[in-house]
C-alpha cells in the first residue's frame, strides 16, 4: 500500500517538474535565449495557475489511478488528451481570466515536452515490467508458439506470469508474412508456419503450443501431424470466445482432441441405446 502510495506522488513531482520545466524551456526557445523579465512574471502565473490546474485535471483523468505496468497504446491517448485539455484550460484561465499574455507558440512547446515527460514516466513503468517479466522466462522448455494473434500475446502474458512452469518461448510462427521479422509481445516471428520444421531444428525446440483458437480443423491436423513426424505433442489454447474474456490461463492448455482435427464435433455413439 504504502509503495503504491510513494510512486503516486513520484508521478504527480515528475508532472509538476514537467510542467514548470516545460514552460521555461519554452519562452527560452521562443526568445532564443533567457526571456525578459515581463515574460518570467508570465512564467511565474504559469506556474501559479498551472500546477493546481494540471493536477486536478490529470487526477480526474485517472492518471494517477491507473495500473501503468500494464500501459497501452490507449493510454497514450488518454495522456496526451489530458494534457491537450490542460494545457486549453491554462490558456484560456490566463487570456480571457487574469489577462496574462502567454504566447501560444509557448504553450504548444509545453505541450510537446508535457506528453513526453509524462508520457515518458509511465510508459518508463511499463518497460520496467516487461523486462523483469523477460527476466523470469529462463525455463528448460523451449516452446514455439504457433500463431502470433491476440491468443499468442495473451499465451505470452501467462508465461511470463508463471516462471515455475518451466517454459522459455523463443518464438512465433505465424502465416502472415507481414508479421515476420516483427515482435510480438517482446518475441519475434520467426518465420512462416510451413517452416515449423526448419525452426524446430534450428532452435532446438522441444515444445510447441498452437495458439490459434480459431483456425480450421484442417489447418490444425496439418501442423498436429507436422509436430508429429517430429516427435512433439503439441498443446491447444482454448476457444477464442474464452481467450478475449479472460477465463484463459496455462492450466486450460489441453493436448490436441480429435474432435479438434474434424470438421464438426465427434459423434459418440450410444452403445446402451443400441443393446437395447
Amino acid at each position: 500500500m504504502f509503495a503504491k502510495f510513494r510512486l503516486k506522488i513520484a508521478l504527480v513531482f515528475v508532472d509538476m517538474f514537467a510542467l514548470s520545466f516545460s514552460g521555461l524551456v519554452g519562452l527560452c526557445l521562443r526568445f532564443n535565449g533567457w526571456p525578459e523579465a515581463p515574460y518570467i512574471r508570465t512564467w511565474g502565473y504559469y506556474l501559479l495557475v498551472g500546477v493546481p490546474l494540471y493536477f486536478v485535471v490529470y487526477y480526474y483523468l485517472g492518471l494517477y489511478r491507473h495500473l501503468w505496468y500494464y500501459a497501452t497504446a490507449s493510454d497514450l491517448l488518454t495522456i496526451t488528451g489530458a494534457v491537450s485539455i490542460a494545457s486549453i484550460s491554462l490558456y484560456g484561465i490566463m487570456h480571457i481570466g487574469l489577462r496574462v499574455d502567454l504566447l501560444w507558440s509557448v504553450l504548444v512547446i509545453a505541450w510537446f515536452i508535457n506528453v513526453l515527460v509524462v508520457g515518458g514516466a509511465r510508459f518508463a513503468l511499463r518497460l520496467r515490467a516487461d523486462l523483469i517479466k523477460r527476466s523470469t522466462m529462463n525455463g528448460s522448455k523451449r516452446t514455439l508458439i504457433l500463431g502470433a494473434g491476440d491468443a499468442g500475446r495473451i499465451l505470452m502474458e501467462e508465461i511470463a506470469k508463471h516462471p515455475e512452469l518451466d517454459y522459455k518461448p523463443i518464438g512465433f510462427l505465424d502465416d502472415d508474412v507481414q508479421k515476420v521479422g516483427l515482435q510480438v509481445a517482446g518475441l519475434p516471428v520467426l518465420a512462416k508456419q510451413d517452416m515449423l520444421e526448419e525452426t524446430v531444428l534450428s532452435h532446438g525446440a522441444s515444445n510447441i503450443i498452437i495458439a490459434m483458437p480459431s483456425a480450421p480443423s484442417a489447418k490444425v491436423k496439418d501442423l498436429v501431424q507436422c509436430c508429429a513426424m517430429l516427435g512433439i505433442k503439441p498443446k491447444l489454447v482454448p476457444g477464442l470466445y474464452r481467450v478475449l474474456n479472460g477465463g484463459f490461463n496455462l492450466n486450460s492448455l489441453r493436448e490436441v482432441q480429435l474432435e479438434d482435427l474434424l470438421s464438426r464435433p465427434e459423434i459418440k455413439t450410444d452403445c446402451a441405446g443400441i443393446v437395447s
